[in-house]
């Protein structure tokens, strides 16, 4: 199958504009969780592995969102990290440093950016042996995301 254009321009010698903002945005995020991240707790599936038995780009994104979602309705969770993850999600960049396969436990750890626009998220396994595997930044704004207690109301008065 032929390869996009947009996936070919992040190979190219010359940056392109994703490519850029790619290494930008992880530059920015600390190697590490910071103190005080939000901790959501994971456990790799089975159907999250590729033909490698890996869990592949998808899942490790998939994780990164289901946080994110868990902390939109954590009312536990710190107000100004809830006000981040309700807002829609505009991108997700993801830096791999190790790979994950099914029943692996992983904590997702998010926090908010050090100038406070976006999710900054680490994703370490706990078991088997303990390591960072993933870091990144769900990058978010446009407006909160409408409830789906809000949809079905709107669809109801239809």
């Amino acid at each position: 199958a032929p390869v996009p254009d947009d996936v070919k321009a992040l190979a190219s010698p010359v940056a392109s504009e994703n490519a850029k903002f790619m290494k930008d945005t992880l530059v920015a995020v600390p190697k590490q969780a910071v103190a005080g991240a939000y901790v959501y707790p994971v456990v790799v599936r089975y159907s999250d592995e590729d033909v490698n038995k890996h869990a592949n780009h998808s899942a490790q994104a998939r994780f990164f969102e289901d946080a994110k979602e868990t902390i939109m309705y954590d009312e536990a969770a710190d107000a100004a990290l809830r006000a981040l993850a309700e807002q829609q999600l505009d991108s997700i960049v993801i830096s791999y440093a190790a790979e994950v396969s099914a029943l692996d436990r992983l904590e997702v750890k998010v926090a908010l950016s050090s100038d406070g626009s976006a999710l900054d998220v680490w994703v370490d396994r706990l078991q088997p042996n303990p390591t960072l595997v993933a870091r990144g930044r769900m990058v978010v704004g446009g407006g909160r995301i409408p409830s789906s207690d809000d949809k079905r109301l709107q669809s109801s008065k239809l």
